[in-house]
């Protein structure tokens, strides 16, 4: 069903039709799961540009979309490395001519680069300092309750007024909570290298998988032969 999902869900859609397909969802494929993701790579490899994106555009970060439109616009332009956050920026922006807005581009840089650093360094200093799974595991969760991730992860499924995805999503959260559980259980005390650890994560996110059922019954129902047997 997977290779139709996307033509039948637009034919559905564009005649109005209620359709629930009846497939097992994959955990890491949701927003919460990338930011999680992002977030450990960002531990792991600091602000490279792969690990820092999949977290900024899950849109559950602090920053507003136009600031990491902005910012990935100028780490494009300029090659930034992701080891010089920390100190300001002094590179103009290639394509604007007009001095004063060369100044004013990049203090809005810096200003969102500040923003960036102030909201992820500390936590990759404490994860990178934990004594072992249990610790890191707990900063990590302590961090996307601070930062609100959980509650912008629910307002943003909330706005899309969807209730089979919000059930996915609710499902989602309660999938890495596991993750979360079970690693402290099994690991807690346990010294493990941040990659060891990222691995295990994303391993045991891969290997969940979300099952939903049908919220109404005024609806269509697909799923594979298997499945429905």
């Amino acid at each position: 069903i997977d290779d139709y999902e996307s033509i039948i869900l637009s034919v559905f859609r564009e005649h109005e039709i209620p359709v629930f397909l009846d497939k097992r969802r994959d955990l890491d494929a949701s927003i919460l799961s990338q930011y999680l993701l992002g977030l450990i790579d960002i531990c792991i490899q600091g602000f490279t540009y792969d690990a820092l994106f999949k977290l900024l555009k899950t849109g559950l970060s602090p920053l507003s979309f136009h600031e990491v439109d902005v910012i990935e616009n100028y780490i494009l332009a300029n090659g930034i490395k992701a080891g010089s956050f920390g100190k300001p920026w002094v590179y103009p922006y290639p394509n604007i001519r007009d001095e004063n807005l060369k100044v004013a581009y990049l203090e809005k840089v810096n200003i969102i680069r500040e923003k960036i650093e102030e909201l992820y360094a500390p936590i990759v200093k404490n994860v990178k300092e934990a004594e072992n799974v249990e610790q890191v595991t707990r900063l990590i969760y302590e961090h996307l309750e601070l930062t609100g991730v959980f509650e912008k992860s629910i307002a943003i499924i909330n706005e899309i007024n969807d209730l089979e995805m919000a059930k996915e999503h609710e499902e989602v959260a309660k999938g890495i909570n596991e993750v979360f559980d079970h690693l402290v259980e099994v690991l807690g005390e346990e010294k493990l290298s941040l990659e060891v650890y990222g691995d295990i994560v994303k391993q045991a996110m891969i290997s969940l998988k979300i099952a939903l059922i049908p919220l109404t019954l005024d609806q269509v129902i697909l799923g594979d032969v298997a499945r429905v047997k």
